[in-house]
């Protein structure tokens, strides 16, 4: 019989991959212009921008979203404190971040639109961040339809700017501007729905055979310092995952030059299109495993079902990668955008480790473990480093999507062995 929790999960995973389908598919077009209508070193000058925006974003973030999430959504009245709390915070971490990267934006790179764009792109750090803490509690109150018209929105303001400044042959700090206000206007949308929300009291949390789920005894005192203390590993996290990702764009730029950073980055996009379905189902398993943190017999058959999807997954969208991707690559991107159909071939394997690391993140996470996801994921990140700067030397492109598989798999093996070994009941069954 199918529990209540499990209609739920199904509801939200259904809301989140129509929101991740949509987004890549959105987020496909803008790489697909920029790469068409600016060329492959525009597209490597907007990677790089972002490469550095990326983990700044998630340094001004400071891991407090997903705080928010696993809190709210074991005492949901607590909503309204947490902004009240976080919003002074995202402007002072965040206004620190756009001062900091305006003064020393000019030793991140020697190129004058990598600057001038960074410049401008660093404000995405602060609107995302006080965004993030919006969406943080629609996913803890498990009402994921905001979040899908909110960045399917932000997405499509996004290219038809980018229409307009390829149509005015723009540059990328043109198009890097358009992204900022078109973030802006999804900050303000944002906003409004929560006032409208926020007007009915949110129901209960209820367990997974209908139960409510009593407030926690040990009630969290919501001040600043707390929330910097509690927040403080999951910025930690999102940085090391974001490194993880991003750090190969900057060993190819300094190694290969916009082009093939560029080239990277159309094949990098098509396999965060294949990342949408488990990115979906982990945004709506993470708020009822935080909130059955007590009862994991009732999310132990979700968890080995999920391991077991995410495989067959992974092996699925690698296989098709194989045989399609290049010929994908070159319909899509041009003939010259060739390398980046072998990168594209490489780099859909790292979704099979890549999903079943996730996942068992989403375990520790939700048991308040995340300092010991943090010290493996920073042993991995060393691993790659190593590799990274010897296979990118060696074999350009194809060796920083090896790079990226050979990361995921050290991780996802650390973190499942480490757990294993420490006893797990959700891995063992006991």
């Amino acid at each position: 019989m199918i529990t209540l929790s499990e209609r739920r999960l199904s509801h939200n995973t259904l809301i989140l991959f129509a929101n991740n389908g949509l987004t890549a598919l959105l987020a496909f077009g803008l790489t697909v212009l920029i790469a068409r209508g600016l060329g492959d070193a525009a597209l490597g000058r907007y990677a790089a921008i972002m490469a550095w925006v990326l983990p700044l974003s998630l340094l001004t973030e400071f891991g407090i979203g997903t705080l928010i999430t696993r809190n709210v959504a074991r005492q949901r009245d607590e909503a309204r404190h947490y902004l009240k709390m976080t919003h002074p915070l995202r402007w002072m971490i965040g206004g620190g971040v756009i001062v900091a990267v305006w003064i020393f934006a000019p030793l991140l790179s020697d190129d004058a639109q990598i600057i001038a764009g960074l410049r401008i792109g660093i404000f995405l750090a602060l609107i995302d961040a006080l965004f993030a803490s919006y969406t943080a509690v629609f996913r803890a109150w498990e009402m994921m339809w905001p979040i899908l018209i909110l960045n399917v929105g932000y997405l499509a303001l996004q290219v038809v700017g980018a229409v307009i400044v390829v149509a005015m042959d723009g540059s990328v700090v043109a198009l890097m501007a358009v992204i900022v206000a078109a973030d802006g206007v999804q900050l303000a949308a944002t906003w409004g729905i929560w006032r409208k929300i926020n007007l009915t009291p949110q129901p209960p949390l209820q367990g997974s055979e209908g139960e409510e789920i009593p407030a926690k005894a040990i009630k969290e005192s919501i001040d600043t310092i707390a929330i910097l203390k509690k927040a403080w590993p999951f910025m930690i996290a999102g940085v090391l995952a974001t490194l993880q990702l991003r750090m190969v764009i900057l060993i190819l730029q300094g190694q290969g030059g916009n082009e093939a950073v560029g080239w990277y980055a159309a094949a990098n996009r098509v396999v965060e299109a294949g990342r949408m379905l488990p990115n979906a189902a982990f945004g709506a398993l993470f708020p009822m495993l935080a909130a059955l943190v007590d009862n994991p017999p009732k999310t132990r058959r979700v968890f080995r079902q999920a391991t077991l999807f995410l495989v067959i997954y992974g092996v699925g969208v690698g296989g098709i990668a194989l045989i399609g991707g290049k010929p994908f690559v070159r319909f899509v991107f041009g003939e010259h955008f060739e390398q980046a159909g072998a990168a594209l071939v490489i780099l859909a394997w790292a979704i099979l480790p890549g999903g079943l690391r996730g996942l068992i993140t989403l375990r520790l996470y939700a048991y308040h473990r995340e300092w010991w996801v943090n010290r493996v994921t920073g042993v991995a990140l060393i691993i790659q480093l190593i590799v990274g700067l010897w296979l990118i030397g060696e074999y350009g492109i194809t060796g920083a999507a090896w790079t990226i598989v050979i990361a995921e798999i050290v991780l996802a093996g650390l973190l499942f062995g480490t757990a294993w070994r420490s006893g797990d009941t959700m891995l063992r069954g006991h």
